[in-house]
């Protein structure tokens, strides 16, 4: 968590951090500010249960059930945001994208809820917690290594980077828990549907369904 936080530093320097407060929109704000506070919240978890602080891990993890969904939700406003002030021409350029930021919102969700679901068997709570901070390894990492180690010819070379980085954390949050156990079996499903929709990334967005659906995302009304 420490290093995954020093590297959104470094990740988002270029295109936010460094830049005056006031030449970024709201919503942009509104999802770093967000997704700092989930990132040191998922920290301070982890340190309180370390540290043997079940009572604050508990009064920290209510938080949570406002932070997690508001999270959630400016992340699609912030797509939404950028996506609905596109041209046509840019629009047509770009939709594909638009599967990124919005897959790793579900999965997002997706990870969190089910940690709500298990909290009364702890391993499998933990690790779906920790699911929400790996499905946040792709714009993050993805981001460091452009700005900062290697230019790739292609915009998706970088996935072929961050989703096996993202495979193998869960891969070892799987063989962590008991062979044979509900707990790995649940798990096994969760990190199944995750290799899979990060996976259809290669196919899905460049088809017309996908076009169609980032069009009909882009005309709603919600920014």
């Amino acid at each position: 968590m420490i290093g995954l936080i020093g590297l959104t530093l470094l990740a988002f320097w270029p295109t936010y951090l460094s830049r005056p407060f006031s030449t970024i929109d709201g919503y942009t704000h509104t999802h770093a500010g967000l997704g700092a506070l989930w990132l040191f919240m998922l920290l301070g978890q982890i340190v309180l249960v370390r540290s043997g602080r079940r009572d604050m891990h508990k009064a920290l993890g209510r938080a949570s059930y406002l932070v997690a969904p508001l999270f959630f939700l400016s992340a699609l406003l912030l797509a939404h945001f950028r996506f609905s002030r596109m041209d046509e021409v840019t629009f047509a350029r770009e939709a594909y994208t638009l599967y990124l930021p919005f897959s790793v919102s579900v999965l997002f969700l997706g990870a969190y809820v089910l940690a709500l679901v298990h909290l009364d068997r702890p391993r499998l709570h933990g690790c779906f917690m920790l699911c929400t901070a790996i499905v946040l390894l792709d714009p993050v990492v993805a981001r460091t290594l452009a700005f900062h180690v290697v230019q790739f010819p292609k915009f998706w070379h970088y996935q072929l980077i961050t989703f096996p980085l993202g495979f193998l954390i869960l891969f070892v949050l799987l063989r962590g828990l008991p062979a044979h156990s509900r707990d790995r079996r649940a798990f096994a499903w969760f990190a199944g549907m995750v290799v899979f929709v990060q996976l259809l990334w290669f196919v899905a967005p460049r088809t017309a369904r996908w076009a169609a659906f980032a069009g009909w995302f882009r005309q709603l009304p919600l920014t």
